[in-house]
């Protein structure tokens, strides 16, 4: 009992020492991106979150695209994720962040922001990315549907 006894003390005492849990850089940007108040606090956090390529920061980059009612923060969300979609960007993140351009690039209620997604698909993803199905009546004579 006299050893087990010391190793939880010497357990104890490492994670005394440690100090509390807390979230990394991160975590706190997108927190504020998910709960801040203002637009400038969630485009604030979109720009930190851009110097990264976490899979967290891809994450809530794609939120905002989808579910922020500000314009303006969806469309820093659009160039937040097209400068982080690389060839080197893992490949389910890419077709995630791929995948939230799409959407906003058909189905954004604002303009500028279809216009930046569709640019930014078209820079991510290269010209090989259809923005619509094969031969849906949207279409205007691309390489795949003729």
């Amino acid at each position: 009992m006299g050893r087990a006894h010391a190793m939880l003390s010497c357990v104890l005492g490492v994670l005394l020492l440690a100090g509390p849990a807390r979230a990394d850089s991160i975590d706190d940007q997108v927190a504020s991106l998910g709960r801040g108040r203002t637009s400038k606090v969630r485009i604030a956090a979109l720009v930190a979150l851009t110097s990264t390529s976490d899979a967290r920061a891809l994450a809530a980059m794609c939120s905002a695209l989808g579910k922020d009612s500000d314009a303006s923060v969806r469309l820093v969300a659009v160039s937040s994720i097209g400068k982080v979609l690389t060839s080197t960007t893992v490949a389910k993140l890419r077709a995630d962040g791929i995948a939230a351009l799409k959407a906003a690039s058909t189905a954004d209620r604002d303009s500028k922001v279809r216009a930046a997604a569709t640019t930014a698909l078209t820079s991510a993803a290269g010209p090989a990315v259809l923005i619509h199905d094969i031969n849906d009546d949207r279409c205007t004579g691309c390489d795949a549907c003729v």
